[in-house]
C-alpha cells in the first residue's frame, strides 16, 4: 500500500521563528479548487465574500460570507466552487507550537492533544451561533495586527489566536477525537485511488487495503439522490458520494470515480 504522505501538504508558512501567515484567496480566481489534503499545521478559512463548498473530513458544507472553518492538524479538507459563485476568503495558517511550548499547561491540556489528534474542534462556526461574534473579532484582530506589524504585533496575534481557541473549546465542551475510523479509512481509499488511477480498481481492493472497509453484503445502498450510475454497489453512501462529487485528489488531472452497480467495480472517466 503506498504511503499516505503523498496527500499531506508539507509547505512551511510564515517565518521559522514565527510560523503564521494569512493568504487572501479567491475560488475560482486563484484556484479552480483546493483538492483534498491535510497537513500538520492549524488552518482557518474565513469566508469574506460570496459562497462556495468546504469539505471537512467526509462532510461537505455550503460556505457563506462570514463562515469560519477550522481544520486541526491532520484533518482532511478541500474547497470547491459552488455552481458559478465566487468565494473570497482568507487562509489563516499557523503552527500550534507558536502558541505554547514545553512545560506549558495550555500546551499540555489543549495544544498537544490538538496536534496529535487526541482532541478535535468543531469544523465550523457561523454567524448566529453562540460565541461567533467573539471568535470573528479574534480573527479580525489577528488580521489587523499582521497587516500593520507595529511593535509587539506578534504578541497581539498570539493572544488573538489563543482567545479564538478558548472560545471554541469553551462553547462546545469536551471535544471528541479528531481522526475517526471513517476519516482514516477514507485517507487510505484516496491514497489507493491516486496511486492506481490508471488501472481498474474493485471495491474488494479498497476493502483489502483498509482491512475490510466495506463488505459488499452488509453495507447499505446509495441514497436516492445519488446519480443512477452509482446507486447500490455495496459501499457506504458517504464514501461513494464523496468520490463521485469531488473526484480526484490531484489538481493535475480531473478523473471522477463512480461505482458500477452491476459489477461492483470502481471505474473512472474524464
Amino acid at each position: 500500500m503506498p504511503n499516505q504522505e503523498r496527500l499531506r501538504e508539507t509547505k512551511h508558512h510564515g517565518a521559522v521563528r514565527f510560523p503564521f501567515n494569512i493568504y487572501p484567496c479567491t475560488i475560482p480566481g486563484d484556484f479552480l479548487q483546493v483538492p483534498l489534503h491535510w497537513h500538520d499545521s492549524m488552518e482557518l478559512v474565513y469566508v469574506k465574500k460570496g459562497s462556495g463548498i468546504v469539505q471537512v473530513g467526509v462532510n461537505a458544507y455550503p460556505a457563506e460570507q462570514g463562515d469560519i472553518y477550522i481544520f486541526a492538524p491532520g484533518t482532511l479538507h478541500a474547497l470547491h466552487q459552488r455552481g458559478q459563485a465566487v468565494m473570497e476568503y482568507e487562509n489563516i495558517i499557523f503552527e500550534l507550537e507558536l502558541l505554547g511550548g514545553a512545560d506549558d499547561l495550555c500546551a499540555e491540556r489543549y495544544l498537544l492533544p490538538l496536534q496529535s489528534g487526541r482532541m478535535a474542534l468543531q469544523p465550523r462556526i457561523i454567524p448566529g451561533e453562540a460565541g461567533y461574534p467573539q471568535a470573528a473579532a479574534c480573527l479580525q484582530e489577528a488580521e489587523e495586527a499582521n497587516k500593520v506589524k507595529t511593535a509587539g504585533y506578534e504578541l497581539a496575534i498570539k493572544g488573538a489566536l489563543l482567545r479564538f481557541l478558548s472560545i471554541l473549546i469553551g462553547q462546545h465542551g469536551t471535544p471528541l477525537p479528531a481522526d475517526t475510523t471513517d476519516t482514516r479509512r477514507l485517507k487510505t481509499v484516496l491514497q489507493l485511488i491516486e496511486a492506481e488511477y490508471a488501472t481498474p480498481l474493485r471495491i474488494e481492493d479498497a476493502a483489502e487495503a483498509c482491512g475490510s472497509l466495506f463488505p459488499a453484503a452488509s453495507t447499505p445502498a446509495f441514497r436516492k439522490d445519488s446519480p443512477p450510475a452509482v446507486r447500490g454497489g455495496g459501499v457506504p453512501p458517504h464514501i461513494c458520494a464523496f468520490l463521485y462529487t469531488f473526484g480526484t485528489t490531484s489538481a493535475d488531472f480531473r478523473l471522477f470515480f463512480v461505482i458500477s452497480k452491476n459489477h461492483g467495480k470502481i471505474v473512472n472517466f474524464l
